[in-house]
């Protein structure tokens, strides 16, 4: 028996799944960290640390299944987060993670030159993109940038790191970047901020064979030499693929540190104002995305290492919140409404922990149903909303939300975008990556709303959009989107 390995490295821990021949899960490992602050703006991680963790989970899987059995293995990782490469394939600077928002002054510089020379990339350039943060360590830290030889994304450094060989990106991670997804390739524009093309590696499909595991891994992890590495996705992608969200119409909700939403669309979007964009999708067709800033990070910053599944029971028996809460840990929110000054609230006042507890599922459940309102203003929604990461593990919460979008939530029986990764291994090439997710993924029973708590929510909803009103946060019928 054949064996495939995925693996995901997200903002609070790297999870690894090995699958078999017809994609049954056979091992797992994870390893988690704390995620530290430096500042409203300012998220920054050590990836030593990520490769440090990868290698003890293989450790781990190699000690439950026969490594020799390995044939190919895939990688996904954050969006946006940025890493800058010596010679040796070294990072000379802690990676700028997917939610920082320190280059500002260069995300509006980015969008004025790529208006006035183009190509027209179809979307905003935000402070969050890997672009508008390489511009950052260009402008600020000139020392780092004059040693730099490549500039990558979190999962082309992981690849890298696994076969020894100089970075390569796939279409998912390239986008933030500045590439022209129209051609697939780096515009030359980018040289006008500053960005050599030379600095940025190869645009390939995901899923492309990338070269096998390098000496050096497999003396350290027992990964056979005659493994394979695939180009992976972003972890976003990895969360669709893995929740089987691969026909026009279904859409999947990934909730870890923040929100984020993915779905299949016959032709690309363009984006006026609500931060969806398209990305090349695993076979060359579009992939709509778009990540809110509101998630679980805001629940881990107000309830710090607490009992989760205490305080799901208890705000159960509540049933609905006294307390009307934008869950935004970070100043600045991009979808499902654009503010870079937004800041979160709690609007009520209570004593009781559970009841803002409450608040805060149900705060993340209306960001939610505003971005799939948003997407139901150009494209077919389809079937139950499919539901990923750390806010699939809870049912209290998954019922909340399928009374707060009026329709079916359901959860696969594997949730982390490791398994996506695995899909990606287990195909071994990029046209068969749809056919395979749905030969793998299942799912467990569909939480169904009765229409008495569709009221309910529903009413709560609309007092929540008029405080984002209030707050001159968000307007109704504001920024469209049409198929090009």
């Amino acid at each position: 028996m054949k064996h495939f390995i995925g693996i995901d490295v997200g903002s609070q821990g790297v999870r690894i799944v090995a699958i078999d021949e017809i994609g049954k899960i056979v091992s797992t490992a994870e390893r988690k960290w704390a995620i530290t602050n430096l500042g409203n703006s300012e998220h920054e991680q050590d990836s030593n640390h990520w490769w440090k963790c990868i290698c003890e989970c293989l450790e781990e899987l190699s000690n439950k299944t026969s490594f020799s059995t390995v044939l190919r293995i895939s990688v996904v990782a954050t969006s946006g987060t940025l890493l800058l490469l010596d010679k040796n394939l070294e990072p000379l600077y802690p990676a700028m993670m997917w939610n920082d928002k320190r280059a500002v002054k260069e995300a509006k510089q980015a969008n004025e030159v790529f208006t006035k020379h183009g190509p027209n990339l179809n979307l905003e350039i935000r402070p969050t993109f890997t672009l508008a943060k390489a511009m950052w360590m260009k402008h600020h830290k000139p020392e780092i940038w004059a040693q730099t030889k490549f500039v990558v994304s979190a999962g082309d450094w992981l690849i890298s790191k696994l076969t020894g060989e100089k970075p390569k990106t796939d279409f998912t991670n390239a986008l933030k970047t500045g590439a022209d997804m129209t051609t697939k390739s780096w515009p030359a524009t980018l040289s006008l901020l500053g960005i050599n093309t030379e600095l940025l590696p190869p645009i390939v499909a995901p899923g492309t064979a990338l070269g096998a595991i390098s000496d050096a891994v497999s003396l350290q992890t027992q990964l056979p030499k005659t493994c394979v590495v695939l180009a992976g996705v972003t972890d976003a992608m990895g969360a669709q693929i893995a929740a089987g969200v691969v026909e026009t119409g279904q859409w999947v909700t990934t909730i870890g540190t923040g929100l984020s939403l993915k779905g299949n669309t016959a032709q690309r979007l363009q984006d006026f104002s609500s931060g969806l964009y398209s990305h090349r999708a695993w076979n060359g067709d579009w992939s709509v995305s778009a990540t809110s800033h509101c998630g679980g990070d805001s629940i881990n910053q107000r309830f710090p290492h607490i009992d989760f599944e205490e305080y799901s029971a208890a705000a159960e028996k509540i049933g609905q919140s006294s307390i009307l809460v934008l869950p935004l840990a970070t100043k600045g929110e991009y979808f499902p409404f654009s503010n870079p000054k937004a800041v979160g609230f709690e609007k009520g006042n209570s004593s009781n922990p559970f009841d803002v507890f409450l608040g805060y599922l149900e705060g993340i459940a209306f960001i939610e149903r505003l971005a799939m309102e948003t997407i139901q203003d150009f494209a077919a929604v389809v079937g139950p909303q499919v539901s990923m990461g750390g806010g699939a593990s809870n049912p209290f919460w998954l019922q909340i939300r399928a009374e707060t979008l009026g329709r079916p939530t359901v959860k696969p029986f594997e949730t982390s975008s490791a398994l996506g990764a695995a899909i990606i291994a287990l195909a071994g090439d990029p046209a068969k990556i749809s056919a395979t997710a749905k030969m793998v993924v299942q799912y467990h029973p569909a939480f169904e709303p009765s229409e008495r708590m569709i009221k309910q929510r529903d009413s709560r909803y609309q007092e929540f959009l008029s405080e984002l009103v209030k707050l001159d946060y968000w307007h109704p019928k504001i920024g469209r989107l049409a198929p090009l």
